[in-house]
């Protein structure tokens, strides 16, 4: 196994070495070049038909409510429209979820237990790209363009 000092964009591991990969509140932490390095890096990992799974803030509820940057932590953001033209080379977009309609995390037990079956229904249905961050589970391609 790497040692803790690996780059995610360069990993020791052969070509087609996993059938799934996760990458799970690493891309919002990054800018768009880093993580688009990181994604290709997933690629290379993957056969086709392989999973990546990420995650990341999104840009349509950022934008809704004008949130801006607040250094590194959540600073980068995605549509699907982006991560799709993004990525489009390498993956197809295979479903997507939010997660965190509301701060749910952040109130009172009694009206967590509440909110929670609400949060969960925004999040599954058409609103859900105003989440606060979307999961995205992505297929990779046959052939990767060079």
């Amino acid at each position: 196994f790497p040692s803790h000092d690996t780059d995610a964009s360069q990993t020791p591991f052969q070509d087609a070495s996993f059938e799934s990969v996760f990458c799970l509140h690493v891309l919002m932490h990054l800018g768009n070049e880093k993580g688009y390095k990181i994604l290709e890096e997933a690629a290379r990992l993957l056969p086709q038909g392989g999973k990546l799974v990420v995650d990341f803030p999104s840009s349509y509820r950022r934008n809704l409510f004008k949130q801006k940057k607040h250094h590194w932590h959540a600073a980068t953001q995605y549509s699907l429209e982006q991560l799709k033209q993004q990525t489009a080379d390498i993956f197809t977009i295979q479903s997507h979820t939010g997660i965190l309609f509301f701060p749910v995390h952040r109130l009172p037990k009694f009206l967590y237990k509440i909110l929670f079956p609400i949060d969960q229904l925004l999040c599954r249905s058409f609103l859900k790209k105003y989440a606060s961050f979307l999961i995205v589970v992505l297929l990779k391609k046959s052939c990767l363009k060079k």
